[in-house]
């Protein structure tokens, strides 16, 4: 292990940039914003050599389906806020739960408000503490598997010794900040984050949630991979009759399924499917908004920028603006 432990804080405003900073992701078919307004998400990062702790947070609900690379165990504890259901792959995760991310990835349904910690571990560190790697978490049949109760404290524990960092280094949210923690502190602190995982992963068993996906998020979930597949002229001009026809679902079905799985009816996702491949454009500053507009079916600018603004809670012009002015 580094001698020195950095810990760091950073503040995203596009789920493009948070995923660029995300480690051991591949890639990110699907990443939706659900709620309209100006997106904040947020990450406490502890860095170890084998072994990182991460705490996010995310102001907006959101949709997305990260494919985690290889080498790595994911363990996440959903903390809030604990009035709402965050799901993945349809199944929910209560406050309280460890849940382990299988290989491959899958959809996560964030809510508005949505905290979790992160602890990242690399293979050899498995083997050390005798946590087995997840293979056994591959398929739906083994759901089951990737939900552990944990002990009350634990949850707390994580909770406190970023907010304790925090406070010993001085460190605010205002603004982005890197800190470097001294090799006593940082060795206690591994010391306690081992023990806390080897005790819920080694002695534990997993819970027996419900780990079926609904129907209706299984249509869903195949709603969203095909749409995720489309060339941009092919979502340009897709309704949702055609839609309904491509996954071989009434209308009424797919209305009722996405009100169910995303609080959100199908038009208002794909809606926002398109809005986001527009945000993403205009945001590297090269594109002129009226040809993005046209370029996913929004033939009056005035509609598009309504329907940008809504989301975004900024006029595309406000977004081209910022882009080229790097900040």
């Amino acid at each position: 292990m580094s001698q020195y432990v950095k810990f760091s804080y950073r503040t995203y405003s596009t789920l493009e940039s948070f995923f660029d900073e995300e480690p051991f992701v591949d890639e990110v078919p699907t990443m939706i914003q659900l709620d309209p307004g100006t997106l904040k998400a947020e990450r406490w990062r502890l860095d170890f050599d084998d072994l990182i702790i991460q705490k996010h947070g995310v102001n907006l609900a959101i949709n997305v389906a990260p494919v985690y690379g290889d080498g790595w165990l994911r363990a996440g504890l959903f903390t809030g806020p604990v009035d709402q259901e965050c799901s993945w792959q349809g199944v929910s995760i209560k406050p309280g739960t460890l849940f382990i991310t299988p290989k491959g990835g899958g959809v996560f349904s964030i809510p508005a408000g949505y905290q979790d910690l992160t602890l990242i571990l690399s293979y050899p560190l498995m083997d050390a503490l005798g946590i087995e790697k997840p293979d056994t978490w591959l398929g739906s049949d083994n759901l089951h598997r990737c939900f552990y109760d944990i002990p009350e404290p634990m949850g707390d524990n994580l909770e406190n010794l970023m907010d304790d960092l925090c406070q010993r280094y001085k460190l605010s949210s205002n603004s982005d900040w890197n800190a470097i923690i001294d090799p006593g502190h940082a060795a206690q602190i591994r010391i306690d984050l081992l023990r806390l995982l080897s005790d819920c992963l080694t002695r534990n068993v997993p819970n027996q949630t419900d780990s079926a996906p609904s129907k209706r998020f299984a249509l869903v979930n195949r709603t969203i991979a095909h749409i995720s597949a489309l060339e941009d002229s092919e979502l340009a001009k897709l309704s949702i009759d055609d839609l309904s026809n491509q996954v071989a679902a009434s209308r009424k079905t797919l209305l009722r399924a996405f009100n169910d799985v995303l609080g959100i009816n199908p038009s208002k996702y794909l809606n926002n499917v398109k809005l986001a491949k527009a945000h993403a454009l205009i945001n590297t500053g090269q594109h002129q908004i009226t040809q993005v507009g046209l370029k996913f079916g929004y033939s009056k600018p005035g509609y598009f920028a309504e329907q940008y603004q809504l989301l975004y809670g900024e006029l595309p012009s406000q977004t081209l603006k910022r882009a080229k002015s790097g900040q």
